[in-house]
């Protein structure tokens, strides 16, 4: 039977690189990546009078993109036909609310839970450091996708029969779609999985259906034979069949903090094993999307966390598998750095890479789930006497994501009086004074959002995902290091060490590696002709592992200095020649730490209690044993670089490309924007204001 909808011409979305940054292309338009996001909470469904309100508020501010929610184990029944109405109605009561609306559709495709009892085999064995324990049953039936750190009943990523399975559902939703209003309507299905439907692995799954894909799939593919795998392992009796699987963080380490790869190679391979089941998964249920719907829709996940990303060995390493398959996950996403973005005073942060992502064509969504101002107490907006605090904030945290040449969404918790309830039925946007300000935002972007699109950050931070797999734990201060930097009023990149060569490294001045402590002979080579006349900074145990081995020469090869182990112990002193100070990290306390032997050219700049020189500069490179500077230590290696400071006011942070600037205060004073072009703005400002100028001429834009 024919239907409307037949006669209307086939919808074509796109991610396509465009103006140098990664477009959004619905329809052969270039649209302003900002979204509403409803959540999973049943207060939050599309079919309820908030969302409906709320739908209809974005859509008058130009916002006409929608996200909801829903689960495809609704409706996948054990002795009936699967039904997809319900699913098909998150997205109806969408376009009741804005017939105009595309819909984003994070789609859960956890099992049921009369599967998870059918087949136990399937599931996750947790790990601990007290045996091996089956996932609990929680009696659960709605919303199987929290309780994970209490290790319940989940899903491995590795089970063929739920991937066949729930493969079959989704592909049985999306024909179903086909030919419909809502199917022409949907513009992309982000399949989630696990706790939030994040893509997190809580814990260590040693399931059997995880041990047999690490004994029939990762070991044959990274090793090709079992003599490969002996000499890898050090082991000469080993087989792909008797590997031992051990993918637990608590397991000791070999030297300080670090496996040694001679002793503890199937510790890296069982933990690699792990993440790339999730990649796999991932990409395997994208590639149904893109298979049934072709360019009709875009696929993607959360995936790629990496600052403040909570568990080190969570899921999101394997970053570049993605990025490999970007024709079939066509975006990915992920929320803020939440204490780092909830809280006025802080620098903004992202929790992926956002240069990584632009520099790989890959369009990245924030989830901006940031609450207003004391919204528990105050449901209806915030707190009034905070709105300017919530306004700023709002801002900073959208074009943070906007200036990276990246989207967002508005996320739409449930959260008032009734503190985190999951049937609260007020929003976090339900206030005309923010919505107006949102409609501004909109405005803005989109007025700037088809020029030609050109990041400035000259500093660059370089993170590694592999030396997760070599540390039996760390001290990362990730958002104190960044932050030390960001307010000496500079922009900084960040991508991982993977994308080093992508880079357009000419135009960074100064590049910070906070870890990259497995780095091969050849890396080695490679970073040092890619820096060479850059002011680079090092930290903490640089180089220690080559891949093969441990050793200081290593860290002595990359930095020319010489450097020992000094045992653990002797707290920080002042960097007395950068006017800073280290700060104690209880870690640090527990394990050696690498020390500097003085020599003539080697200009020794901190100390530790003892004496043993603990910073050092040599040329170019800066060395600190600290995993954490301070802003007062990281001003003069700015200086030294020569990085272009927009703001050298106290108090300030600074987001800009070529064509905004927003400048965000958490002090009263004067402040001083010096644009690149030789023009100053100089206005004062309240503490917690976000304020946003055109990047040539210094108008004031909001």
């Amino acid at each position: 039977m024919e239907t409307n909808t037949d006669k209307l011409p086939v919808r074509n979305r796109k991610i396509v690189m465009s103006n140098n940054r990664p477009a959004l292309m619905l329809d052969g338009v270039d649209t302003v990546p900002l979204v509403y996001a409803l959540s999973d909470y049943p207060g939050a469904f599309s079919n309820t009078y908030q969302a409906q309100k709320n739908i209809k508020a974005f859509a008058k501010q130009g916002i006409e993109l929608v996200a909801c929610d829903t689960n495809l184990c609704n409706g996948w029944y054990k002795v009936m036909e699967s039904e997809y109405e319900g699913q098909k109605a998150e997205l109806s009561y969408v376009l009741d609310a804005n017939p105009n609306a595309q819909i984003l559709l994070r789609l859960h495709i956890n099992p049921p839970y009369w599967w998870y009892r059918d087949h136990p085999e399937e599931l996750r064995v947790y790990r601990t450091e007290e045996g091996d324990i089956p996932g609990r049953d929680n009696g659960e039936s709605d919303r199987m996708i929290r309780g994970d750190k209490n290790m319940l009943t989940r899903v491995s990523t590795a089970s063929k029969l739920w991937k066949k399975e729930m493969g079959e559902r989704l592909r049985g939703f999306l024909r179903f779609l086909k030919g419909t209003e809502e199917g022409r309507a949907l513009m992309a299905v982000q399949v989630a999985e696990g706790l939030n439907g994040e893509w997190h692995q809580i814990g260590t799954d040693v399931g059997p259906c995880m041990q047999r894909y690490f004994r029939e799939e990762y070991l044959p593919e990274v090793y090709k034979t079992n003599e490969n795998l002996r000499k890898a392992w050090n082991d000469p009796s080993v087989t792909f069949e008797t590997a031992e699987f051990c993918p637990e963080m608590f397991r000791p380490a070999d030297d300080g903090l670090f496996r040694d790869p001679q002793k503890s190679r199937k510790v890296w391979d069982a933990q690699k094993c792990i993440q790339k089941s999730n990649v796999d998964a991932i990409i395997y249920f994208c590639r149904i999307v893109k298979e049934e719907m072709g360019d009709e829709m875009l696929a993607g996940a959360f995936y790629a966390y990496y600052l403040y990303a909570g568990s080190p060995i969570g899921g999101h390493l394997m970053p570049e598998m993605i990025y490999e398959a970007k024709d079939v996950v066509n975006f990915l996403a992920g929320p803020m750095p939440y204490h780092v973005n909830r809280l006025p005073d802080y620098v903004p942060m992202q929790r992926g890479l956002m240069e990584s992502n632009r520099l790989n064509g890959m369009l990245w969504l924030t989830e901006m789930d940031q609450r207003p101002e004391d919204v528990l107490h105050f449901p209806y907006g915030g707190d009034p006497a905070k709105i300017d605090t919530t306004i700023a904030i709002i801002r900073r945290n959208i074009f943070m994501t906007i200036l990276a040449g990246e989207g967002s969404w508005f996320y739409d918790h449930r959260e008032g009086p009734l503190s985190y309830s999951v049937y609260r039925k007020i929003g976090w946007w339900d206030n005309e004074i923010i919505m107006k300000d949102i409609g501004k935002m909109q405005e803005v972007i989109t007025k700037y959002h088809n020029k030609p699109y050109k990041p400035v950050a000259d500093v660059l931070f370089v993170y590694d995902t592999d030396k997760f797999y070599i540390m039996q734990d760390m001290c990362e201060k990730q958002y104190e290091v960044y932050a030390s930097f960001i307010r000496a009023g500079v922009q900084a990149d960040t991508i991982f060490l993977k994308d080093l060569e992508k880079c357009d490294i000419n135009r960074y001045k100064l590049i910070v590696f906070p870890n990259a402590f497995l780095l091969t002979e050849k890396e080695r080579e490679k970073i040092l002709r890619l820096t060479e006349g850059k002011q680079v900074v090092w930290l903490e145990t640089p180089a220690y592992c080559d891949g093969d081995t441990l050793s200081t020469e290593h860290v002595r090869s990359l930095l020319g200095m010489k450097v020992q182990k000094h045992a653990a112990g002797s707290g920080w002193t002042a960097c007395e020649r950068l006017g800073g100070k280290f700060i104690e990290d209880d870690m640090a306390k527990n394990t050696w730490r690498l020390v500097i032997e003085e020599e003539n050219d080697i200009e020794a700049l901190g100390f530790l209690e003892d004496g043993a020189v603990c910073a050092a500069r040599k040329g170019n490179h800066w060395f600190f044993s600290s995993p954490m500077l301070t802003p007062e230590t990281a001003l003069p290696i700015v200086e030294a670089a020569g990085a272009y400071r927009y703001c050298k006011d106290e108090g300030i942070s600074v987001l800009a490309d070529n064509r905004m600037i927003l400048l965000y205060t958490n002090n009263d004073g004067i402040k001083t924007v010096m644009l690149p072009n030789g023009k100053t703005v100089s206005q004062y400002l309240k503490a917690y204001t976000s304020l946003v100028l055109d990047a040539e001429t210094g108008e004031m834009l909001m």
